[in-house]
């Protein structure tokens, strides 16, 4: 008799070490499912924003007429509407010491030669590519004249500085 209640009395213990144990293996894939799914959107305007801790983790851009059909080209009237020359995983380099995802979108400037006016526009798109492509893309918007680059605006992965 002593016996059986030493038995029932080890399996009500294994039963609860392993349910405490369940719940605790639960609570910990919940907490790393959430701060692993961390939304990085990337707002030009705000000067903090969130990094992945691991700039490889996942690098996935829009389809290339997507990006361009949600760049506002109304907003610059001497911007003709815009093509993605490239976009590609780019591998790290001196400057960028990960992988990014490097982009080029091409327009031609029409009905001015003023650089003040079309940097300004350039800078506009190169704006609206970061918050597409995301805070770990470099951005690279080219102005062409007769087919001809003549105007850059740059954005460097992790930064809001627009570089001519």
């Amino acid at each position: 008799m002593k016996f059986k209640f030493e038995i029932i009395i080890i399996g009500m213990i294994s039963l609860i070490i392993c349910l405490l144990l369940f719940i605790y293996i639960n609570e910990y894939n919940y907490n790393f499912n959430n701060n692993s799914s961390i939304d990085t959107n990337y707002l030009i305007a705000n000067t903090t924003h969130i990094v992945s801790m691991d700039p490889n983790n996942s690098l996935t851009f829009p389809p290339n007429d997507y990006a361009i059909n949600h760049i506002n080209w109304s907003s610059y009237p001497n911007l003709q509407t815009g093509y993605t020359y490239l976009v590609c995983i780019a591998e790290p380099t001196d400057v960028i010491p990960h992988k990014f995802i490097e982009v080029q979108i091409c327009t031609e400037v029409k009905d001015t030669d003023d650089r003040e006016i079309i940097e300004k526009q350039l800078a506009g798109v190169a704006i609206e590519a970061k918050r597409i492509y995301g805070p770990n893309s470099d951005i690279n918007i080219i102005g062409t004249k007769g087919g001809v680059a003549r105007w850059f605006a740059s954005i460097l992965p992790y930064e809001e500085t627009i570089h001519y």
